[in-house]
């Protein structure tokens, strides 16, 4: 995920994970970026951080709905990417 704000960019990934079921990954994703913010709204990085760890480890449920938040997964952040370079999916070169 590709955050942007006034504060500036921020690219956050997971190491790849299993793929079982994507829907529902986009809502948890915003739930997790929102539920962070809102508490700390000064940590923009580290909500789309929690945002890409909520839709992570809810592609790898079968379900359609985030079931928990335990064992999320870990997160990289790269602030201020290099426009440059492409982004490619995490695990490839």
């Amino acid at each position: 995920m590709v955050g942007v704000s006034s504060a500036g960019v921020v690219h956050a990934h997971t190491a790849p994970v299993t793929v079982r079921n994507t829907i529902g990954a986009g809502d948890a994703s915003v739930a997790g970026f929102l539920s962070h913010l809102v508490d700390h709204p000064d940590e923009f990085a580290e909500a789309v951080a929690q945002g890409v760890a909520w839709g992570a480890l809810k592609v790898q449920d079968v379900s359609s709905q985030l079931q928990s938040v335990e064992g999320l997964p870990e997160v990289s952040l790269t602030d201020s990417p290099e426009r440059n370079t492409a982004l490619r999916e995490p695990g490839l070169a």
